[in-house]
């Protein structure tokens, strides 16, 4: 990227998949929320509901590219929930964490966050 594309301002396109991604992380926290919130019903069709949510909100969010480098740290933080859940709860049983690694690392590559003089190796 040259340095004057570093300065102009984000086309509409840019602010729209900045605004999708910012929504989706929203959604993750809401859905994630959810699953403890005192207030709801805990039968097993909607607290199997919830957690189908909170799963969808979580492949969702890891899916969609960050729109720029700060994402990243945003999917990072996902992937923290899942390693602790893991630990607690057990394994995966579809290779989620190794999504949001993946995820991770595509994003990553694809803002140049693996260049040396950027001080990431």
């Amino acid at each position: 990227m040259s340095e004057n594309a570093k300065h102009e301002p984000p086309t509409p396109g840019q602010l729209l998949q900045r605004e999708r991604f910012e929504s989706l992380y929203s959604d993750w926290h809401a859905a994630r929320a959810a699953l403890f919130d005192p207030r709801r019903p805990e039968d097993d069709r909607t607290s199997n509901a919830r957690t189908r949510s909170e799963d969808e909100a979580t492949r969702v969010l890891l899916t969609t590219p960050a729109p720029l480098p700060w994402g990243v740290w945003m999917k990072w933080e996902v992937l923290e929930y899942l390693m602790i859940n893991e630990q607690d709860t057990g394994p995966y049983t579809d290779n989620r964490v190794m999504v949001a690694v993946a995820a991770i690392k595509a994003d990553v590559l694809r803002f140049g966050m693996n260049n040396r003089e950027l001080g990431v190796y």
